[in-house]
């Protein structure tokens, strides 16, 4: 089959009527499903096999569970020996979002204290690349470290704060009830 006869084929497929961006409902553009498709199935990565399409959004779990192909697709076959660092990759990067978020929390509070569980996050990872340099897991599994560190810091911080407000609320409640 012709790249251009599978667009084709793609372009022809009814699309969802109303789709919804919240639940990242949206369609692949034809030229690129068909592309990647191509690819693939040069590659004889398809041969042989069912192709569910079950709606990952931008592909999380495609790069999860099947790291040695994406990487491959996305940037070839010399890329391929990076594949097992790509769930730890991914790790430190769920951590380091959590920590972003907090950040931006507290910043919209006016709350500035978190900034010195950043700030010695930062010398931690100077620290421990120093220490554990030499090989790119080491690198990667420091950043899981360091960043699940300060995201859980951060998040006691957060509830332990919020544990307070709600003593005082009750408190202040218990003031008004005499």
């Amino acid at each position: 089959m012709k790249k251009q006869d599978l667009e084709r084929a793609l372009q022809a497929l009814e699309p969802v009527r109303a789709p919804r961006p919240d639940i990242e409902q949206y369609a692949t553009p034809a030229g690129i499903a068909a592309e990647v498709a191509y690819i693939a199935l040069g590659k004889g990565d398809l041969a042989g096999r069912t192709v569910l399409d079950a709606g990952c959004g931008a592909g999380v779990l495609a790069l999860a569970f099947f790291p040695e192909l994406a990487i491959s697709m996305l940037f070839g076959m010399k890329f391929a020996a990076a594949a097992p660092l790509l769930k730890y990759y991914g790790m430190a990067m769920v951590s380091m979002a959590i920590v972003s978020v907090l950040m931006t929390f507290n910043l919209a509070r006016g709350n500035t204290g978190f900034i010195y569980s950043l700030i010695a996050g930062t010398i931690a990872l100077a620290v421990f690349f120093h220490i554990f340099e030499g090989s790119l897991l080491s690198t990667v599994l420091v950043m899981v470290a360091v960043n699940t560190a300060v995201a859980s810091y951060n998040l006691y911080a957060v509830m332990r704060e919020r544990k307070a407000w709600e003593i005082v609320r009750l408190d202040a409640r218990s003031r008004s009830a005499m």
